[in-house]
């Protein structure tokens, strides 16, 4: 009797806890292999395992959204490295040729100087934007005077709507912070 009542629970246990675990261990192997494609269904009466099917699936999901970008982010920026080094290239075997006039000459090395600058601050940007994703940004709260920010938003203005002649009147609070 013994063993039979211990392989029935043996045989239960296995079915109800290792079997989905297993199973999710399988899959866990796999979106750590790069597939994030996978979903997880389960049939447990337990409400720990499901919740646990449920954080695997939203986990390969996240996983999968932040991969999609990584890749995008990649081709975006391949791409927009790719246009000054071409414009770079281009002219600079323009200048190695010869046959251009001085006037020439220097336009196209003011050119090449333009395409250089432009990959110089993308490169910058990029390595800002690391640097940012990388540290923990603490806002530090100070008072701002609305009022003032928009009085020199409208002077700032001023010749471009008097030009146009149209009559600018704001009805604004002595100072709002």
């Amino acid at each position: 009797f013994s063993v039979v009542l211990g392989s029935a629970i043996a045989r239960y246990a296995s079915h109800t806890f290792f079997a989905p675990i297993t199973r999710l261990c399988r899959a866990m192997k796999e979106v750590a292999g790069g597939d994030f494609h996978i979903e997880m269904q389960t049939d447990s009466k337990i409400d720990e395992l499901r919740e646990l099917y449920d954080n695997f699936n939203r986990m390969v999901q996240e996983l999968g959204s932040t991969e999609t970008m990584k890749n995008d982010f990649i081709a975006n920026v391949s791409h927009e490295i790719r246009t000054p080094l071409t414009v770079m290239n281009s002219y600079a075997s323009a200048l190695a040729r010869g046959g251009l006039s001085e006037a020439e000459q220097r336009e196209y090395a003011a050119t090449i100087a333009a395409a250089s600058e432009s990959l110089s601050t993308m490169v910058s940007n990029i390595l800002r934007l690391n640097k940012l994703e990388n540290q923990q940004i603490v806002p530090h709260a100070e008072p701002y005077d609305l009022t003032r920010q928009l009085c020199d938003c409208a002077l700032a203005h001023e010749a471009r709507w008097e030009a146009k002649n149209i009559e600018f009147d704001a009805q604004m609070e002595e100072r709002v912070m």
